[in-house]
């Protein structure tokens, strides 16, 4: 991983950023790419077919996105900027990304959007009306067809446009989960996380509401835990006081046994990692919490799984603070075992919001990649060596 060629933002014509030495340190497993714009969200996904894993960036704020090709040295090669997003534009997903087709939520546009890659820009292929959409999942539900789950902003409710097709912008039906039973409420949800949590083969629609201290579940409505129901609907899967505002949700099988658990952090202090073990049907139970580094809250968390050089499992599970990135091993004990740990620390007030574990230079170990107010760090794997290394020399991120 190397040096970031951009675009200029007035004429899109590929610049070099002039100062390389600031992408470079004595640690070359890892690297801090400057974008010179504050992204939003990320996607990680082979844009232009050629078996290298590339970055797609969305700028919020100035309604735009780019693409960051991998490139044969590990460097990366900025495209021109797009605005087919639209105003405000929340994240990207891949639909047929083999065929450029693409799904993006906007916000200011009231709109969900299909998007065909052309190769250097997104093109509109579709919109559909939905109030406020800033992140979008794509559903799978038996007897549904691909559809689309989106969350809003500010408001009390999710959407799902139920066998959704990008490229005319129409689904069979539109079904609107309302939140709460009394609206306006002050559940509003974040980013949502789609996961098997009942073993059934089919994905639960879970988000964590901050201001009211819950995780929320929107289940298949063929396989409610009490009836069947003909609409799906919102209830609240687990909830606790001490809980400070949770905005995320991390997934994992901790104890290798009863299916995916959920890791609940605190956005704000006291700052602890909720643990909520799975029984295997869905209900959890909350196991002993864990503080997390200064007491700092997560405003961003992502879990893994990966095998170890001995043939074994082991989870990584990464948050971000403003004390810095930490790194968790979880071994196939789960809690029966400590879980170790590395923190590395970057600058106050400037934490990653967006964390991805994926094997991005195709090496077979799992890479990191976090986004920053204005800036890339990738850290190639393995990552548990290279968090214990960083964290024996006492390195400390810089992201001016």
């Amino acid at each position: 991983m190397g040096l970031v060629t951009g675009c200029n933002e007035q004429n899109d014509t590929p610049t070099v950023d002039q100062n390389p030495s600031s992408l470079q340190s004595s640690l070359p497993f890892q690297h801090y790419l400057p974008l010179g714009y504050l992204a939003f969200d990320l996607l990680i996904q082979d844009m232009n077919q050629d078996q290298k894993k590339d970055i797609v960036l969305v700028d919020h704020g100035k309604n735009q996105s780019q693409v960051l090709f991998q490139k044969d040295d590990g460097q990366f090669l900025g495209s021109p900027f797009s605005n087919a997003l639209g105003f405000h534009p929340g994240n990207l997903i891949p639909w047929n990304p083999d065929e450029g087709l693409f799904v993006s939520g906007g916000e200011g546009t009231n709109t969900i959007r299909g998007l065909k890659w052309g190769g250097e820009v997104f093109d509109v292929v579709s919109a559909v009306s939905i109030r406020s959409p800033r992140f979008v999942e794509e559903l799978h539900w038996p007897g549904w067809g691909r559809s689309v789950v989106s969350s809003p902003y500010s408001l009390d409710q999710i959407d799902i446009l139920k066998g959704y097709d990008p490229l005319s912008g129409k689904g069979e039906s539109h079904e609107m989960v309302p939140l709460a039973k009394n609206r306006p409420s002050i559940r509003e949800p974040n980013r949502l996380t789609l996961a098997d949590i009942n073993n059934d083969g089919i994905e639960e629609i879970l988000m964590a509401l901050r201001i009211s201290k819950e995780i929320m579940v929107v289940r298949y409505p063929g396989s409610s835990l009490k009836k069947k129901i003909k609409k799906p609907v919102a209830e609240v899967l687990a909830t606790n006081e001490r809980w400070a505002m949770p905005n995320n949700i991390g997934v994992l099988d901790v104890d290798r046994k009863n299916g995916l658990d959920l890791l609940i952090p605190d956005e704000v202090m006291p700052g602890m990692l909720h643990i909520l073990m799975n029984d295997g049907q869905g209900a959890f139970k909350e196991a002993p919490d864990i503080a997390l580094p200064e007491q700092q809250g997560a405003i961003a968390i992502e879990a893994a799984v990966e095998e170890t050089p001995d043939h074994r499992s082991r989870g990584l599970v990464v948050l971000s603070s403003i004390a810095g990135l930490t790194l968790y091993e979880v071994t196939e004990a789960g809690l029966a075992a400590p879980w170790r740990s590395w923190t590395i620390p970057n600058q106050r007030g400037r934490a990653a919001h967006r964390i991805e574990i994926t094997d991005l230079d195709h090496d077979g170990e799992m890479d990191l990649v976090a986004l920053y107010p204005k800036g890339l760090w990738v850290v190639e794997g393995p990552l548990v060596d290279r968090f214990e290394e960083m964290a024996v020399k006492g390195f400390r991120l810089s992201t001016d």
